[in-house]
């Protein structure tokens, strides 16, 4: 699908009782990985939510999601949450999606890790 038909779904679900309150496309650009298939992609993400699983409403949501996803799939520095409040607070965690959780884990913790044919 294209930016613009993603935009229009978005917009048919937008309003105060609905999924999206405020629609706004702030950034947009290619994606610049070497391995970016639908497998690679879910790794990425499995790692990324498994490196680091805390959600705080004031710090780490979807809005901070969204800066490091972006910010990982397009190279691109600078991406601060659309929220002002968030901002000050906001770390650029886009380094998560790379790397192997349980090679990050502590003993104590119990982490199965992925299969040995990856």
């Amino acid at each position: 699908k294209s930016v613009e038909e993603f935009l229009t779904w978005m917009q048919s679900h937008e309003g105060m009782d609905k999924r999206f309150i405020d629609i706004r496309k702030t950034h947009s650009g290619p994606v610049r990985l070497t391995y970016r298939s639908q497998e690679d992609l879910v790794r990425y993400l499995c790692n990324y939510t498994l490196r680091d699983p805390h959600y705080s409403k004031k710090s780490r949501n979807c809005q901070a999601f969204a800066c490091d996803c972006y910010s990982f799939l397009a190279a691109k520095t600078g991406i601060d949450p659309f929220s002002h409040i968030l901002r000050p607070g906001y770390k650029n965690r886009s380094h998560l999606f790379l790397y192997q959780p349980h090679l990050f884990m502590h003993e104590s913790k119990q982490l199965v890790p992925p299969s040995a044919s990856h």
